[in-house]
């Protein structure tokens, strides 16, 4: 039996889905963007989203990303470059930026 053009692209139900893995890492500016319905650049163009996207980086642990993480999402978001000793630095820095970007 030949198989035709499309039945290549039909996905094995055995084979395991490489969209979604429990030890993959998330990225907290994807889940950001997706949150806020928008693309990962309007999260630090449109000053409205930005500061509604660190209010909710906030909401999340200092465990729940890490410290590379925490640092990437906080410079992206404030347009900042700094180097941060772990994550509960940078979640202080975002929540200082927070409070003076008013």
């Amino acid at each position: 039996m030949r198989h035709g053009e499309w039945d290549l692209w039909e996905e094995d139900a055995s084979a395991p889905s490489a969209s979604f893995s429990p030890s993959a890492e998330v990225d907290p500016l994807d889940e950001l963007a997706k949150n806020n319905h928008c693309f990962i650049s309007d999260l630090r163009l449109d000053p409205l989203l930005r500061r509604e996207a660190l209010r909710q980086l906030m909401e999340h642990g200092e465990s729940d990303f890490s410290a590379r993480q925490w640092q990437e999402a906080v410079n992206y978001l404030t347009g900042s470059d700094l180097r941060f000793k772990n994550s509960a630095e940078a979640k202080r820095y975002a929540g200082r930026y927070l409070q003076n970007d008013r």
